[in-house]
């Protein structure tokens, strides 16, 4: 059999040994620093691994820790017939998905502390851990984006749009108030919502007044 194509296996590896040692976490970090191989080089080998699929040591259903392992030594080792690349290809968009269900989340999160400072600008005893949520939230989007630049994959006005009809119910939910109450449409763009000393409708002055 004609030997594999050289192909960046590096990266694979590293997230596969990060999963297994250190957690969720360092693997999505550790994704954004890998540089994509192209996946057109490794079709080939997937056509020749076909007729090896059963050859990886551990099976990714009798022990998933196990089979991280054992799928990083194989990459390190540049064992193309231990592979098991179909599980490998659906790990690396589950994890893909749940990075962006964070995002969601944090977005989420994000514009409903807004909207119930807007909706609320007089309820002063309630803005300081509004506006500690604002800026939680605010840190969380700001490292997810850096982490993943191409997160929002071109679809980033969408994205808020959904987050935000999601947003509303949930702050008219904990702010006791009609969903009507709140604009229909999203009043404020992602870069404004972004901004470090942006509060919707709580002013800086008024909160300096209440330390």
């Amino acid at each position: 059999m004609a030997s594999a194509p050289n192909i960046e296996i590096a990266g694979l590896q590293g997230l596969t040994d990060a999963w297994a040692q250190n957690g969720e976490q360092t693997v999505l970090n550790a994704h954004q620093r890998w540089v994509d191989p192209g996946w057109d080089q490794v079709k080939p080998i997937r056509g020749e691994l076909a007729e090896k699929k059963g050859d990886a040591t551990v099976r990714i259903e009798d022990d998933f820790h196990g089979w991280l392992l054992d799928q990083a030594s194989a990459l390190r080792e540049q064992r193309h017939s231990a592979l098991d690349l179909e599980h490998l290809a659906e790990e690396l968009e589950a994890m893909a998905a749940r990075e962006r269900r964070e995002l969601k989340n944090q977005l989420k999160r994000l514009l409903i502390h807004l909207l119930k400072l807007k909706a609320q600008p007089d309820a002063r005893n309630r803005h300081h851990s509004w506006i500690t949520s604002v800026r939680n939230a605010r840190e969380a989007l700001q490292d997810l984006l850096a982490d993943s630049p191409g997160i929002f994959a071109g679809e980033r006005d969408q994205v808020l749009t959904e987050c935000y009809s999601r947003a509303v119910r949930q702050a008219a939910d904990e702010a006791h108030l009609p969903e009507s109450d709140f604009p229909p449409v999203c009043p404020w763009t992602f870069d404004k919502i972004m901004e470090d000393e942006f509060f919707a409708g709580v002013q800086r002055s008024a909160r300096r007044s209440e330390r």
